[in-house]
């Protein structure tokens, strides 16, 4: 799955202007981007950043922060992976006041003896692919 990838630190992020929303620990209300850069100084110690996702439509990549245990987690994920893959766009309210717009990526498994030899699709990973106004 190489359209999945992790990344070091904040500073890994390609550039390019993105639309999405990073959530502070010691905030109520998540800070929203709009066609912005990301500049690596949000992802401070204290407060930090509980979770951001961020979308950029140039390129077509998600990036997905998360905060646990005191360690960022960054990963990039290309909405565009292939024709090994199905992806399915669903659009949710969200609590950031905005739809967004979640990319489900599905895998075809190999055929199974146990299903009359039939392919399945197997989840594989949960995007954010930005506001409903981006697509």
């Amino acid at each position: 799955m190489n359209f999945i990838q992790k990344l070091t630190n904040a500073t890994d992020i390609p550039t390019g202007k993105y639309s999405g929303y990073y959530w502070y620990s010691d905030s109520v209300e998540v800070e929203v981007v709009e066609e912005k850069s990301i500049d690596p100084g949000i992802f401070t110690k204290l407060p930090f950043v509980v979770e951001a996702n961020f979308f950029q439509a140039d390129k077509m990549i998600s990036i997905s922060v998360k905060h646990v245990d005191g360690v960022y987690y960054f990963s990039q994920v290309n909405l565009d992976p292939g024709s090994d893959y199905h992806v399915n766009k669903h659009v949710y309210e969200s609590v950031i006041g905005k739809p967004i717009l979640l990319h489900q990526i599905w895998a075809e498994t190999q055929p199974m003896d146990h299903l009359a030899d039939m392919k399945t699709m197997q989840p594989v990973c949960v995007a954010f692919g930005g506001f409903k106004t981006n697509v």
